[in-house]
């Protein structure tokens, strides 16, 4: 049986699940953040995002520390998990942030209070504001089911 979401757009054109848009938006908000993959969940499962960071495995690793404390600083709602996931032969990792679905909002929010800030340059040390690309949830895997909890594939 193949679940499926309901479905939004977000910059214009491309479809989300309606419950990790506000996710997606946020994270896309950070100038070297692109969003690749999504998934509000389903029942208990956590909804997630999976995106890259324009820099190296380190920078990566660095971003998702700051973050993480940054979050922490502002007395975030809830409980979030970030992951970095290296697929196939990419030497570039994806990384994955996690939260039970009713927290999606307040931690949206809270990323784009960060987002704000512009603390978080990209690797050229500009400011990028044009949007970048994000996936709705696994329909690029036509032969799998949606929100399965495997990594998406990457071209």
């Amino acid at each position: 049986m193949v679940m499926s979401h309901k479905q939004t757009t977000v910059k214009g054109d491309v479809l989300v699940d309606v419950g990790i848009a506000p996710l997606v938006e946020a994270l896309n908000s950070f100038p070297p953040i692109e969003t690749v993959d999504s998934c509000e969940g389903y029942g208990s499962e956590d909804a997630y995002v999976y995106f890259r960071y324009a820099g190296s495995a380190q920078e990566t690793a660095g971003f998702l520390g700051d973050l993480a404390q940054s979050l922490s600083s502002l007395n975030s709602c809830c409980e979030i998990r970030f992951r970095m996931e290296w697929i196939g032969q990419d030497d570039k990792p994806l990384a994955k942030v996690m939260a039970r679905r009713e927290y999606v909002g307040p931690l949206a929010d809270a990323l784009v209070e960060l987002a704000s800030r512009h603390k978080s340059p990209s690797v050229d040390g500009t400011l990028h504001t044009e949007p970048h690309n994000s996936r709705g949830c696994r329909s690029h895997q036509q032969t799998q089911t949606p929100c399965d909890g495997t990594p998406p594939c990457v071209a």
